[in-house]
């Protein structure tokens, strides 16, 4: 191998180490993903209806996507309520760069104006969707969350992952926040989040 391609393997190869050290488990509060998760490439609606393409819409934010519902009694409130109160005192400029999906896995109950209402009484700014169950379910699959049971387990409560999956700028996952997660820890992770990906 000629010392001009040596370099450039030595390049990439510094570059992988650098990337993989710079979402480590002791620079962030998130439970580390190996391997990351690619961006959805999905199309789910707004609760008007009109089509997200997760990918094109969020591609250059730092993404949080969490799957819930609105009748959830604990985990999905606390979430939401704790990455708000996180937003609120990042500042406008750093919180701008950072996009929050709330995708429901009970769509039957979670009609569009349910869901509309419901997540935007939490933060205005966060990004409520639909999609279909097959195609929610698929990507849960793939995300490494386990899909909900296919009926309520009662009339108020719905088996679904608890976890919200961070996107950094690179379009990737590289952690899993699960709801002990609190304000100060969020407030940290998503300013290096921000700070972590910048170019």
């Amino acid at each position: 191998m000629n010392a001009a391609r040596w370099s450039l393997v030595c390049a990439a190869l510094i570059g992988a180490a650098c990337g993989h050290e710079r979402y480590s488990a002791a620079s962030y509060n998130g439970h580390v993903l190996r391997p990351a998760f690619a961006r959805p490439a999905v199309v789910w609606q707004r609760p008007d209806g009109t089509p997200f393409d997760v990918r094109r819409e969020t591609t250059g934010h730092v993404t949080l996507l969490f799957f819930g519902y609105t009748h959830c009694p604990d985990i999905c409130p606390m979430q939401l309520v704790n990455i708000a109160a996180a937003l609120q005192r990042l500042g406008a400029d750093t919180a701008a760069k950072v996009q929050v999906l709330f995708v429901t896995v009970d769509p039957a109950r979670d009609t569009g104006e349910v869901l509309s209402h419901w997540v935007h009484a939490i933060d205005p700014r966060f990004t409520a969707l639909r999609g279909d169950t097959a195609s929610v379910n698929a990507e849960l699959t793939r995300l490494g969350l386990t899909p909900p049971t296919d009926a309520p387990q009662s009339a108020t409560t719905f088996s679904h992952a608890s976890s919200v999956l961070a996107f950094s700028r690179d379009d990737s996952a590289h952690f899993a926040y699960p709801p002990n997660i609190n304000t100060e820890a969020w407030v940290h992770d998503l300013r290096k989040l921000v700070s972590d990906g910048a170019p």
